[in-house]
């Protein structure tokens, strides 16, 4: 079994209301591909691959040789690109991350484009009550 810190090449998590990328984290050691997250974000804000619709469904799919894990959840998308075939710790550690997520900032989420006015910079700071979603994604994923 490969290792998760090792089999992951990138977290992406889309909001739901516009498919736009709210958090983005790619392999320490990996070269960004832009091309690729942007094919990745069109194929799936025009709905050319089946995306899971119900909240904490888990659902897949492949572009570009890679494999796609997405969770849905109730404000966000979370998609874990990697380039191996996916296993049950993988999924695991997707829909860990999403539950969190989503209960750590539900409010953030629900209001990102009214409240926050859709800055999303405050994913990635830390508050009185919570490290940044960057802790939280080593926590999980390293």
């Amino acid at each position: 079994m490969v290792p998760l810190s090792q089999s992951y090449e990138y977290l992406l998590v889309f909001h739901n209301e516009n498919f736009h990328v709210i958090f983005l984290q790619s392999a320490p050691n990996l070269e960004f591909d832009a091309n690729l997250v942007e094919e990745i974000r069109q194929t799936i804000a025009r709905k050319q691959i089946i995306i899971p619709q119900k909240e904490g469904q888990i659902g897949h799919a492949q572009i570009s040789n890679k494999y796609l894990i997405m969770r849905a959840g109730k404000y966000s998308l979370e998609v874990l690109v990697i380039g191996v075939s996916p296993t049950r710790p993988v999924m695991d550690a997707l829909k860990n991350f999403g539950v969190r997520f989503e209960a750590r900032w539900g409010h953030e989420l629900e209001t990102l484009y009214s409240d926050f006015k859709g800055d999303i910079s405050i994913f990635l700071h830390d508050s009185d009550t919570r490290p940044n979603v960057q802790v939280l994604f080593q926590d999980i994923f390293q």
